[in-house]
């Protein structure tokens, strides 16, 4: 909740700035987000996380407009078991990385007064930082008995950073000197994010909320 009440702070010293000064703002739009990944198959089960974002468009009364913005984004998974090496493996890994994302794309709106739309383009993940957590079994060769030490684990893991695309299709519905906005958001990966021992494609669904300034 802190990060959330800093977060629309800055939103908000932004528009006064820009009410007082009268010139271009910085950003002109913000939201949060729930976030979930689209990764299950055999091995990998979805969870949430979460995130929020600072953006600028250009032209954004056209019809067509050019976006830009910075977003934080938690994304997180479990993967059922891990190979490690000959001698280790793990189970019911929880990943949870957080990282900076750097959306650039089109918006092309419908309507008059509630406008509908959709937006694609491209975006950079770059990861700050990851957990993992879970339980390591160490095959144990040299003991007096064959069999496995358990370890359970929760540690820092480095992950590279990644792009892609994105889609989205929303509603901006007029309130005062705002618009309020709704949107499911579609981020795939085109390049792993790359650990010591895999590489992960992260594709996840994002379902945001925000406001947006309106700019005569």
């Amino acid at each position: 909740m802190k990060r959330l009440f800093c977060y629309f702070l800055i939103f908000n010293s932004f528009y006064l700035f820009g009410q007082e000064q009268k010139e271009v703002l910085i950003f002109d739009e913000c939201n949060v987000s729930v976030n979930r990944t689209l990764m299950k198959d055999i091995n990998n089960e979805n969870r949430n996380g979460f995130g929020f974002g600072l953006y600028k468009s250009f032209r954004s009364q056209k019809a067509l407009n050019i976006k830009f913005g910075f977003e934080f984004n938690r994304v997180s998974f479990l993967k059922h078991n891990l190979f490690e090496g000959h001698l280790q493996s793990s189970r019911n890994v929880s990943y949870k990385g957080n990282c900076i994302s750097t959306p650039i794309g089109i918006r092309v709106s419908f309507g008059k007064n509630v406008k509908f739309f959709i937006e694609t383009g491209a975006y950079a993940d770059i990861f700050l930082s990851t957990t993992t957590e879970g339980t390591s079994y160490i095959l144990q060769p040299d003991s007096s008995y064959f069999g496995y030490k358990e370890i359970t684990f929760n540690k820092s893991t480095k992950l590279s950073n990644s792009y892609g695309i994105f889609i989205g299709i929303g509603t901006r519905i007029p309130i005062s000197k705002f618009e309020f906005i709704l949107k499911p958001e579609y981020k795939f990966a085109l390049k792993a994010s790359e650990s010591d021992y895999e590489e992960i494609y992260f594709r996840y669904l994002k379902f945001a909320i925000g406001i947006k300034l309106k700019n005569n």
